[in-house]
């Protein structure tokens, strides 16, 4: 058995299959497994060393684990003659606004889950002192909580609905407002104040499945 991609869905089938007997491979492009909740679940939310422990759980059951070995050609795969190939490369993505101004502050303006996975590669290790956040999502708070550890000083959040709409886990937005962000209900509109040019803001509300657990069902707080 080929499995494609070490994030959650491919350590799943592993965690089944293993016991059963079957044989294993599993294929990933970078030096580390864990896939999105690696890079896309900050630290201090999903420590690395309990997503570690977590996927060697796993691993050490006796997968074939080939880190660094993208697939770039399903063909070439299906000639190594795999009983079955299961693909978990994941499809994370987060939903642009076009609004007025959007092209005027392409500079200042990230997509929630890209700038999460830029901050956990260190790509970024510093945002400006004002964000702006459109979206209350559980990545939104994710983006909150992780530019006040970069030096964001004043943040604000913007919502379309009121606050019992609020998509976030409750302990979630919490702690985001234990930490200084502020939220404010509005229309998508009113968030053409990315046209200044001033702020640094994500849409986060598009994307919402990011996992509250690890793969072995473990609550992580």
């Amino acid at each position: 058995m080929a499995l494609i991609g070490a994030g959650p869905a491919s350590l799943t089938v592993a965690n089944d299959l293993m016991p059963l007997g079957y044989e294993v491979v599993l294929f990933e492009k970078h030096d580390r497994p864990g896939g999105l909740m690696r890079s896309n679940i900050p630290s201090f939310r999903l420590p690395e060393k309990v997503l570690q422990e977590e996927c060697d759980a796993i691993l050490d059951m006796g997968v074939d684990v080939r880190y660094k070995s993208p697939v770039t050609s399903m063909r070439a795969l299906l000639e190594q003659k795999f009983d079955s190939v299961f693909v978990g490369s994941g499809a994370p993505r987060g939903k642009d606004l076009q609004l007025p101004g959007r092209s005027e502050a392409a500079p200042n303006i990230h997509i929630g889950i890209d700038w999460l996975e830029s901050v956990a590669f260190k790509h970024i290790e510093k945002i400006g002192e004002r964000v702006l956040i459109i979206g209350v999502g559980n990545t939104a708070m994710d983006c909150c909580r992780s530019s006040r550890r970069l030096g964001g000083r004043d943040i604000k959040v913007m919502a379309r609905r009121p606050r019992g709409f609020f998509k976030a886990s409750s302990w979630e937005l919490e702690d985001a407002e234990r930490k200084g962000s502020k939220s404010s209900s509005t229309t998508p509109r009113s968030a053409s104040c990315w046209s200044t040019g001033h702020w640094s803001g994500w849409n986060s509300s598009a994307w919402n499945g990011m996992p509250k657990r690890n793969i072995r069902r473990r609550l992580i707080p």
